[in-house]
């Protein structure tokens, strides 16, 4: 033979297929080819032998961890069972714990069996809850008292498909600067990813939050996706403040890798990221030279409470500015002003003065600007006075104006100013008209001088930087009055209500020179004048009255001696004022509807049009006096008032539909008024139609409890005070009913619950039941539904049933059944399916029913259910039974099987292979499987003498009800290094079957290859632990491994190394965290032994790092409202290099499932240096509908965390009834019961679409009436 041909194809296999053929074949008391990792296995001493094993007084254990095959059927999910097989140890027992004995919910340890060879064997199952299924790190840890060592086996993290990042997105808190809640949520929403664990974190402005993270959740979907969220609730002032938060998610999908996801005020609202607009204003010469002089910074923008003002003179920091308050413009956007002053000295040196606004969301905002008249060439200005007289009609100077121009000055800054006898004229006196001119300039003011006594000296003085001392020009003006001038008159009147006396006076003025007489009714009075500043005269007398007559003429006489003008001036009694009674209304604040805009009501008691003032107004309650506010007395142009007073009180207790009336009484006239409101009567018919839905009897209780018990669901506005009421047939049945009380929503709606159950025979027969919603105070109008059972033509037709066991495409590792319940040829769809095992009820999490399907051929519908029954109760030979509710039954169908009723006899199937083991040993396997009943007999000869099984098994359960065993013999490789013939012997009595199997051993025997490897640590576990393991195996015995980071020695400290299979495997990890990892240019390990030295390296760093950019597309509008099932879209780009991790995250209120991502082709560019990655998710549009959040979780090792993007229905806007479309009519008929949340989901959305127009009709309203007003 030739053996170096030979040798090489075992050389081959001994390195690598003999390895995984031996993982497939171990032995299997839970049965099925399953993937074991490597553990402890068999010492070359203990094991080679059976005769050595029975002289062996203690010998360790072996362990095998067990992971299932990853079959799936329909829409079952992957099983997740993990087996830890103990075998070949002595003495017994042995203590098995799972995770160091931390996991004890869902294990079951199995009897230990004694193989023939004396040696013990043992094994537990684990089935994980399905919060935990996916993505969390399991081994097996055994103790053995004999021996007194502990082996740990452990299992991969991820079983069954691979692993998806989720899609993360980061909902913020609206923009609307009218919101005025004091606490703020963010949510960290991950969608379709899996497994369902990620790890989510809050950061705030880099720095972990304290305390700590809200818990993060998350829940499995149909599709086996998981979606979840976090919730942050933040304080206003924080998020005002531009605080940063970030989500930073890690998940096993791309191990410790982090993804970040920022937000903040400036991230999120448009109107907070637009620059403001700077402007910077020079002040006046004139204000300089005053010292009054100051330069204004005005900034113009959105949002600027958080922005603050600085001022820089010259580069120098100066805290001479004075910052106004923050000023809020009637267009939406908001002002800040600051003011610095400016010295004269400033203004001629060139100083630069800059104005620096820091903002929240643009940063440092500058603007500079520089008075400078240095370096110039200045001219002073030529000045001069001219005049303008104003002559009366007859040609009399009665004032003049003089015009004081200064020109040929440069440059352009001038202050021109007036002084009347040396004394400063106010500056309202005279006007500065504008500089103008080009090379050299020109400017004037305008003095208006009226008449005087004697002569005024007007000086103009003008200032300009060309001159050291101002220029004065002085003016003598004189406008004595010369001719005389005729008196006016005027007769006024006063009364006085509390003395009841009118004040009569009769006023002389604007006349020269003095010298006038007053007669008062034909009697002469002395009269005292007094001089105006203008040179005429002023001259009065009055009278007071406590008795008039209302119709008698009362006359004023004036006779001016010099021009012999006289001029009369009467009244009349009656035209005196006289007391008026108010004018009283009542006005409520805020008018109905008010539809939850505000927590509190105000009435507001006005009072007005009366005279003389003293008025009472006081309000009562339900017969009590109540305190109020009063405002401040008003009064008109005509003399008479007008006051008011509040009435402040809660929306509670507004609700309560109590009367409140306004007293008001007037002692002037002994006025007493009342007015009366109460909420039913401003608000009646006001208030929007609620939405009223009755929904019909669920099939579970018409069947188990033989009655139809029916939901009636009001939703909308003002139903605290509303009443539900029952109709059957005109009888009311309202006693019969339960009525919960009104609930408040976050949309200011309400909704109103009532059940009334009837019996199932009064439903049967089609009678109609009515529920009918109405107001005490008719605020709506009353809305009624009705209901009663289809009587259509169609026809119920009964459900056939049976029970049957399909064949599974693979036998199952935990040897279950699943007994499927088949129920077809049904009309209607509704169907109820039920188990029990003998005679107990099963609960429903225990078996798994699909939708019902319809058939096209004949309109009746099928279904399916499916119950999982594992090995040691169909052993027993339990009863199941299938109960099958229609309403075309009267009661519950039932079917009752036991599995060992569709079982036959099955001869086994039988194969003999061998497999090198790289412990210097070879192992011949005989499997025999497929055979029921289960007992069988197995034995190797070899020339015709029995050779006992060194690793005997225990028959094993199949999916399927048959059953698997394996007989394993272990020989040295020397004695299979010559040609012989061994024989596997199988012998099955209950189908009398006898097999035999031959295995011819080579004849050959090679040495086995030296087999070393370096492995790079897990991004999920550097993200998710913030620690992972770089590993380092060897196959040479008795070598040594040392570490080395950058060419330094590592810390021994984070080093372990571990012997596998005795002393053939070394292996040895490498403890580093992720900073190190990132840091950390080139991980070396070195294998050093007698024979040989070898040296593995790995770099983290891989070219340059490129963050990724991620994106959340939710479904669209028509989307939602046309399909069953609705598409998540996660759009991950710009990342470098490829290696990334996504999945997604279910999130409801109570769940948190983790949802791995579909199997997407990454698209890389290497030149650039750029990939991208789009991962799909398919959720059920009920989910969403009801609020269900959905994350996308990304982690790439460029990011400090795992970003994540979420998104559910209340981020989005959509609406069906726009599309045509009855949102309310959207329904998963996989639901057995319709939900009353679609319903108020569906009342909400229409409520809020029409509050939305109906405010845009106030607003379009107001406006219109704004511009008619203008």
């Amino acid at each position: 033979m030739d053996c170096s041909a030979l040798g090489s194809g075992i050389a081959v296999g001994g390195s690598g297929r003999g390895m995984a053929t031996l993982t497939s074949a171990l032995p299997s008391e839970l049965g099925g080819r399953s993937t074991a990792t490597v553990g402890q296995a068999p010492s070359s001493e203990g094991s080679a032998l059976p005769a050595a094993a029975q002289n062996a007084t203690r010998t360790a254990p072996s362990v095998f961890p067990l992971v299932p095959c990853c079959s799936k059927t329909g829409n079952v999910p992957p099983d997740t069972s993990l087996a830890c097989l103990v075998t070949g140890y002595l003495p017994s027992p042995v203590d098995i714990k799972w995770n160091s004995g931390q996991v004890t919910k869902g294990v079951k340890t199995f009897p230990e069996v004694t193989m023939s060879n004396g040696l013990h064997t043992q094994s537990s199952l684990l089935i994980p809850s399905d919060s935990s299924r996916q993505g969390d790190p399991y081994q097996c840890d055994v103790t053995h008292q004999g021996t007194g060592k502990t082996v740990s086996g452990k299992f991969p993290q991820e079983l069954c498909g691979s692993a998806m990042p989720p899609q993360v997105h980061l909902l913020v808190p609206t923009c609307e600067d009218s919101a005025t809640e004091s606490q703020l949520e963010l949510v960290c929403l991950l969608l379709s990813f899996r497994p369902g664990k990620a790890d989510v974190k809050w950061l705030v402005n880099g720095k972990e939050r304290s305390p700590p993270t809200p818990a993060f959740s998350s829940a499995m979907g149909t599709d086996g996706f998981y979606m979840g969220q976090s919730r942050m609730t933040v304080t206003r002032q924080s998020w005002e403040m531009g605080d940063v938060y970030t989500c930073q998610v890690t998940h096993p999908a791309v191990g410790t890798e982090l993804s970040m996801h920022n937000a903040s005020k400036c991230l999120a609202c448009l109107r907070s990221s637009l620059d403001p607009t700077v402007y910077l204003t020079k002040p006046s010469y004139e204000d300089v030279i005053k010292n009054s002089g100051h330069v204004t910074c005005l900034v113009l923008g959105y949002d600027l409470a958080a922005s603050r003002i600085t001022w820089k003179v010259d580069g120098q920091v100066s805290p001479a500015a004075k910052t106004e308050t923050l000023k809020k413009n009637s267009n939406g956007t908001t002002s800040l002003v600051s003011s610095h002053p400016v010295s004269l000295a400033q203004w001629g040196q060139g100083t630069i003065f800059t104005c620096k606004v820091t903002t929240l969301c643009s940063g440092d905002l500058t603007q500079d600007i520089t008075l400078s008249n240095a370096g110039i060439s200045k001219k002073e200005p030529s000045v001069t006075i001219s005049r303008a007289y104003h002559e009366d009609i007859s040609g009399n100077r009665v004032s003049l104006t003089l015009i004081c121009e200064a020109s040929g000055f440069y440059p352009e800054e001038i202050s021109i100013s007036w002084l009347k006898n040396n004394s400063p004229e106010l500056k309202s006196s005279y006007n500065n008209g504008p500089v103008s001119g080009s090379g050299t300039f020109s400017a004037y003011s305008v003095l208006k001088v009226d008449k005087s006594r004697g002569a005024v000296n007007y000086t103009c003085v003008v200032h300009h930087p060309a001159m050291e001392e101002p220029k004065r020009v002085v003016e003598k003006v004189s406008l004595a009055p010369t001719n005389p001038q005729t008196p006016t008159v005027e007769l006024l009147q006063s009364i006085d209500l509390e003395k009841k006396t009118v004040t009569l006076k009769c006023i002389a003025y604007d006349y020269r020179p003095k010298g006038v007489t007053i007669k008062w009714q034909g009697k002469l009075h002395p009269a005292s004048e007094q001089r105006m500043e203008d040179g005429t005269y002023r001259a009065s007398f009055e009278t007071t009255m406590d008795k008039w007559d209302e119709e008698a003429n009362y006359t004023c006489e004036v006779e001016h001696k010099e021009t012999g003008g006289k001029v009369t001036k009467k009244t009349v009694g009656k035209d005196w004022m006289l007391p008026s009674a108010p004018t009283v209304t009542l006005y409520i604040l805020p008018a109905c509807p008010s539809l939850g805009a505000s927590d509190t009501v105000a009435l507001l008691c006005s009072a007005s049009g009366y005279y003389p003032r003293g008025l009472q107004l006081t309000w009562q309650a339900g017969g009590k006096e109540r305190e109020g506010t009063q405002a401040g007395l008003l009064q008109g142009k005509d003399g008479r008032f007008s006051s008011s007073s509040n009435l402040t009180m809660s929306q509670a207790e507004w609700d309560e539909l109590g009367e409140y009336s306004c007293h008001v009484t007037h002692p002037g006239t002994g006025s007493t008024q009342l007015s009366t409101t109460s909420k039913c009567a401003a608000c009646q018919g006001s208030i929007p139609l609620p939405n009223l839905y009755l929904l019909k009897p669920s099939l579970e209780a018409l069947l188990t409890r033989g009655e139809a018990l029916l939901t009636c669901l009001a939703v909308g506005y003002e139903l605290g005070q509303a009443r539900l009421t029952w109709e059957l047939d005109g009888a009311n049945w309202t006693a019969n009913a339960t009525v919960g009380e009104a609930k408040n929503h976050s949309n200011q709606t309400q909704s109103l619950l009532s059940h009334l159950a009837i019996p199932r025979g009064v439903w049967d027969s089609g009678r109609s039941i009515l529920c009918r919603v109405t107001h005490p105070c008719s605020l709506f109008k009353g809305m009624e539904e009705t209901i009663q059972k289809f009587r259509g033509a169609s026809i119920a037709k009964a459900p056939s049933v049976s029970l049957v066991i399909p064949s599974p495409a693979q036998p199952s590792p935990n040897a279950e059944v699943w007994l499927t319940c088949e129920v077809s040829d049904f009309f209607p769809s509704e169907l109820l399916i039920e188990w029990k095992r003998d005679n107990h009820s099963i609960e429903p999490s225990g078996y798994i029913t699909l939708p019902p399907v319809a058939k096209e051929r004949n309109s009746t519908f099928s279904t399916q259910s499916y119950l999982k029954i594992p090995v040691s109760q169909w052993e027993s030979g339990a009863v199941y039974t299938c109960l099958v509710g229609h309403e075309s039954l009267p009661s519950m169908h039932y079917t009752s099987r036991t599995v060992l009723d569709f079982l036959e006899p099955s001869p086994p199937t039988v194969t003999v292979f061998h497999a090198p083991d790289i412990g210097g040993h070879e192992n011949l396997t005989c499997f025999a499987t497929g055979f029921y009943p289960k007992h069988l007999d197995m034995q190797w000869t070899f020339n015709k003498q029995h050779l006992n099984c060194s690793s005997p098994s225990s028959p094993t359960a199949l999916g399927d009800g048959r059953f698997q065993q394996s007989c394993q013999l272990v020989l040295r490789a020397a004695e299979y290094s010559t040609l012989k013939a061994y024989t596997c012997t199988v012998i099955h009595s209950s189908t009398n079957t006898t097999l035999e199997k031959a295995l011819h051993s080579t004849g050959c025997w090679e040495p086995e290859l030296l087999s070393t490897y370096i492995q790079p640590p897990s991004l999920k576990e550097l993200f998710m632990n913030k620690m992972a393991a770089v590993t380092c195996k060897t196959s040479l015995a008795n070598a040594s491994i040392n570490w080395t980071m950058d060419g330094e020695l590592a810390d021994l400290g984070a080093v372990r190394m571990e012997q596998l299979n005795g002393s053939i495997w070394l292996q040895s990890w490498l403890q580093v965290n992720l900073s190190e990892w990132n840091s950390t240019e080139t991980v070396r390990c070195q294998i050093k032994s007698d024979l040989s030295e070898h040296v593995l390296g790995i770099s983290p760093k891989n070219g340059s790092l490129k963050a990724p950019a991620v994106y959340l597309l939710p479904p669209s509008s028509e989307e939602i409202c046309s399909n069953q099932n609705l598409t998540l879209h996660c759009i991950v780009k710009d990342f470098y290099p490829s290696e990334i991790s996504i999945w997604w995250q279910e999130k409801t209120a109570q769940t948190e499932v983790d949802i791995p991502a579909d199997n997407e082709n990454h698209d890389c560019d290497h030149n650039s240096h750029q990939c991208s990655v789009i991962s799909k998710l398919e959720v059920s549009r009920s989910k969403w509908i009801l609020g269900t959040s959905y994350s996308c979780l990304v982690a790439h090792l460029s990011s400090e965390g795992i970003i994540a993007r979420s998104a559910n229905v209340h981020t989005e806007s959509w609406h069906c009834s726009v599309l045509g479309i009855n949102p309310c009519s959207i329904r998963d008929d996989s639901m057995d019961d319709y939900s009353e949340l679609d319903d108020a989901q569906c009342v909400w959305t229409t409520v809020s679409t029409f509050i939305a127009l109906f405010l845009v009709t106030l607003f379009y309203s107001g406006f219109v009436t704004f511009i008619k007003v203008k």
